[in-house]
């Protein structure tokens, strides 16, 4: 019928012991944490979740790969939300603490840049299926 799914992924990752993609990221230290090296919860649409720490190269590597389950299932398109980063809570305290590539910063520091290294990171894992993809 010639319809394209474009699918809303949104950066917090729902807080859910089991839920692999939390696992994952709590396994390997892949989320922005509190100024006491606490991986940082708040609230957006699964409930209570963390957020990727897109300023380190390992998790835009990671988040890169979670994009095949999407492109697998016929997604055409994927529309990165709410990634200022929003929560329901209001605006993330500046102190939250980003691993910035081996230059560790607060969220003053990448507020502005949050969203743009989630698209980068979404692109590249995208990009990268394509090409597997099309060399198969």
């Amino acid at each position: 019928m010639g319809f394209k799914v474009v699918t809303i992924i949104d950066p917090g990752v729902k807080k859910d012991k089991g839920y692999y993609v939390y696992d994952e990221g709590i396994e390997n230290g892949y989320f922005a944490t509190d100024k006491d090296g606490i991986p940082y919860v708040n609230e957006v649409w699964p409930g209570e979740s963390l957020y990727p720490d897109f300023s380190d190269r390992r998790v835009r590597s990671w988040w890169s790969e979670k994009q095949k389950v999407m492109l697998d299932s016929g997604v055409a398109g994927i529309w990165n939300d709410m990634n200022e980063p929003a929560s329901f809570r209001g605006p993330l305290p500046d102190d939250v603490q980003f691993k910035n590539d081996g230059f560790p910063t607060d969220h003053r520091e990448i507020h502005n840049v949050y969203g743009h290294l989630m698209s980068k990171a979404t692109y590249e894992g995208i990009k990268d299926i394509q090409i597997k993809d099309h060399l198969l």
